[in-house]
């Protein structure tokens, strides 16, 4: 009797204990440049970080201000990590990225974030040719100033649960059929011995 128990035991937790495994979708860890960022270089090479492997098939795309798309020419796929270079380095102005990769277990997971590019070369040019106006430089500069603490203060969290199941779900769930399976065993041994 007490075989079968301990069968049946090890049977249940382990078909409660592999979804844990086999549900966990990639969720996007940080990026490189991140959401928000301000880069002062000619940028040319965006680099995805995800909680899982992701596989071949992922991609993305980028869109500047003007709704044009920027023409990625290699995306490169190792483990966890999704990096991509643009044909040319991103001209100053505002990006949108959106991606759409291929988790392990083959959950589509998709999504988006934006970043601005002010190139120092063509601050350069810029300040050359106009001449500087104190009031609208400081101006912008406190803009950033709020925007960058704005940033800091809610930063957009990518890890959202995918299909409303999350693992802690999961692992409550165990704990409670095995305690559950605990007492059954606690209550046929008091019978047992009565």
């Amino acid at each position: 009797m007490h075989k079968k128990m301990f069968c049946a035991l090890t049977i249940l937790l382990t078909m409660f204990m592999v979804p844990i495994q086999t549900f966990a979708h990639a969720n996007l860890q940080g990026t490189t440049p991140s959401d928000g960022e301000v880069v002062q270089y000619a940028l040319d090479v965006i680099t995805f970080e995800f909680s899982t492997d992701i596989k071949e098939g992922s991609q993305f795309t980028v869109t500047d201000e003007a709704g044009q798309t920027i023409e990625v020419e290699a995306v490169q796929i190792d483990g966890n990590v999704m990096l991509g270079q643009t044909v040319k380095p991103l001209d100053s102005g505002s990006y949108t990225v959106t991606y759409e990769i291929i988790s392990e277990d083959s959950h589509v997971v998709d999504g988006d974030f934006s970043f601005q590019v002010e190139s120092e070369e063509e601050t350069k040019n810029d300040s050359e040719t106009a001449p500087p106006d104190n009031e609208e430089s400081e101006e912008k500069a406190s803009e950033d100033d709020a925007n960058q603490s704005t940033n800091q203060m809610n930063p957009t969290d990518q890890r959202v649960v995918e299909d409303g199941v999350s693992p802690t779900v999961f692992i409550i769930a165990g704990l409670f059929i095995f305690a559950g399976i605990g007492f059954l065993i606690w209550v046929i041994r008091k019978k047992g011995k009565a």
